[in-house]
């Protein structure tokens, strides 16, 4: 029996907009796998958010260790060159993280399409991206058209390029300096 007369309602519409009609025991099927999902896209979507917060705290707590330093333009310059490290490895991992999000949200979306077809119903409970990658492309869904340009969407172009930004302002005076003395020696 479902519980949850929300989840009960909104796969009843969904499945008479699909001209199906479910019995009681494809719907608590259908609920769990719903939720499962769910939960994994929302884990991805937490540590996304993670990603973000450490690589803002790192970035922030190493501007502040450039006072620590008695050498201000050696230690700007290391500081400089880690946040931009830091800024590429975090932006690799939250990138990682939201490819996958996309993936199980297509696969979401796939479930509750193709409820009562075979394909679905052969590949319950299936988390594994890779997998999933396969299933989908199989049933003629383009998976790469969907995740390609991560790179460039809103969650991860402004962020981490302002974060290697100031690993590149931070660079500037010692690259700076560098050109000065190649060019007068």
């Amino acid at each position: 029996m479902i519980n949850n007369l929300f989840y009960y309602r909104v796969l009843c519409i969904i499945l008479y907009m699909n001209d199906k009609i479910p019995s009681e025991r494809t719907l608590e099927i259908l609920h769990k796998e719903i939720d499962l999902i769910q939960n994994v896209i929302d884990r991805m979507a937490s540590n996304s958010f993670k990603i973000k917060s450490i690589a803002i705290s790192v970035t922030g707590f190493s501007i502040l260790g450039i006072t620590r330093f008695s050498d201000f333009v050696l230690s700007q310059t290391f500081i400089g060159v880690f946040i931009i490290i830091i800024a590429l490895l975090c932006a690799i991992v939250d990138c990682k993280y939201l490819k996958f999000e996309r993936i199980y949200r297509i696969w979401y979306k796939f479930i509750i399409d193709n409820l009562q077809s075979e394909s679905s119903n052969k590949h319950l409970y299936e988390l594994n991206p890779a997998v999933i990658r396969k299933i989908l492309e199989a049933n003629n869904i383009n998976v790469t058209d969907k995740i390609k340009g991560i790179w460039h969407s809103f969650a991860i172009l402004p962020l981490y390029s302002i974060i290697a930004v100031i690993g590149i302002y931070l660079l500037a005076p010692r690259i700076y300096f560098y050109s000065l003395n190649v060019l007068c020696f």
